[in-house]
């Protein structure tokens, strides 16, 4: 997925569109079961009114808080975006106080003749059947936008769907002659309650800067790792606010200047845009590459270590590994090309392959083409052309010379 401006703005459009809707749906809704309620006589559908009365004050407040959201001042350089979050927990409040009207009406109240006809019966009906669509509307667009309060929002109409079944079965009991109407209106205060308090700790977590979701942090570490030049994650960090991430990042870099530097973090941070939706802001650090060892690849002709004047069409390859302090040999390892024969690009193809292992040197015969300098190159890589004929050859002048590469890259 993108992040473009056009695509935010979109968003922003279709977040506001939802909130406009379901002020609308909960406005009938709240009509039509007082309509019920005067006409039944039930606590139980007086409880369900009640709530979507309440949903009119809180789909109002939802709608407010997206339009405020996205603006930004000099006041508030960073956007109003938490003011979703701030909407999600006035709704939970709301819930809380209507729950417990609901609970005190059932407790302190006398009870009282309940009538329910076959319209009302039907009107419970037809209303559970409308809190269900827009319940499944909410959440889809919500999912669509990732915003915390239609999110919200669609998590309470499924408790309202549940509760608004209760009342239509306690209607139907009552229809038949079995009382049910007081305990029903407790159980709906119950459904109401639990929705309250999802709807808190969601909205709270990211008042309270909590982190992102351990699988977004996963897929921004890959990406910013997938860079040739960038050698280390030393730190990731991200937050939301309303249905936007900030992230944090420092990273080492393989730059022999900040220029360089830059012009990675730059093309780093386009990638997690382009691949990460809803980015509001990526705040990267850049450190130089802290050397301890030197990783070396070197084409081969054969596992037995005689070095290959091609690059891409070398059959193996030899990774070294060697201690920058003292020249020692820590790792050797002879592997196959990995690329096929009837490749094309091959030469670029396994230029990739070593990037991916963080190569710092590679040293062969014959200059490189190209394609493989290129990449070596942006990434920060050094290629050295050697006139030697054999690996051992290559490890040994590597070990008299070893302080050659050492300066400036620890």
């Amino acid at each position: 997925m993108s992040n473009t401006e056009a695509d935010i703005r979109d968003g922003d459009r279709r977040v506001q569109r939802v909130a406009l809707y379901a002020i609308l749906v909960n406005v009938a809704l709240a009509a039509l079961r007082g309509w019920l309620a005067h006409l039944s006589g039930s606590l139980a559908v007086v409880a369900v009114t009640i709530d979507a009365a309440i949903d009119v004050v809180a789909a109002i407040l939802l709608w407010g808080g997206l339009k405020l959201s996205t603006r930004k001042t000099k006041t508030f350089p960073y956007g109003l975006y938490k003011l979703e979050n701030v909407v999600q927990v006035i709704v939970a409040v709301l819930i809380f106080l209507v729950a417990y009207e609901i609970i005190r009406q059932a407790v302190t109240t006398s009870g009282s003749a309940v009538t329910p006809s076959v319209l009302v019966i039907g009107g419970m009906a037809f209303s559970t059947v409308a809190v269900l669509a827009l319940s499944l509307y909410m959440a889809r667009e919500g999912k669509r936008s990732s915003s915390p309060g239609i999110l919200a929002e669609a998590r309470h109409r499924l408790v309202d769907l549940a509760a608004s079944a209760v009342v239509f079965l306690a209607l139907l009991f009552e229809y038949f002659g079995l009382s049910l109407d007081r305990p029903a209106a407790g159980l709906v205060a119950a459904f109401i309650i639990y929705s309250g308090w999802e709807i808190l700790r969601d909205g709270m977590k990211v008042l309270l800067d909590a982190s992102l979701d351990q699988g977004t942090l996963t897929q921004v570490r890959g990406i910013v790792e997938s860079d040739p030049a960038v050698v280390e994650v030393r730190s990731l960090l991200g937050r939301n606010s309303g249905r936007y991430r900030f992230l944090e990042l420092v990273i080492a870099v393989r730059a022999e200047n900040l220029e360089k530097a830059h012009a990675i973090s730059t093309r780093v941070e386009k990638r997690v845009r382009a691949e990460v939706p809803r980015i509001d802001r990526v705040i990267i650090h850049f450190e130089p590459q802290v050397h301890t060892d030197l990783r070396v690849a070197v084409p081969l002709d054969d596992s037995a270590g005689t070095l290959s004047s091609h690059f891409g069409e070398a059959p193996f390859f030899a990774r070294l590994l060697i201690l920058l302090a003292t020249g020692e040999l820590q790792e050797q390892q002879i592997i196959a090309n990995p690329s096929g024969p009837t490749e094309k690009s091959r030469g670029i193809l396994v230029a990739e392959w070593l990037l991916r292992d963080k190569i710092d040197l590679v040293i062969q015969k014959a200059p490189l083409g190209k394609g493989p300098e290129y990449a070596f190159r942006d990434a920060g890589v050094m290629v050295e052309v050697w006139d030697v004929p054999r690996l051992d050859d290559v490890i040994v002048r590597l070990q008299a010379e070893i302080s050659r590469f050492a300066p400036d890259r620890g």
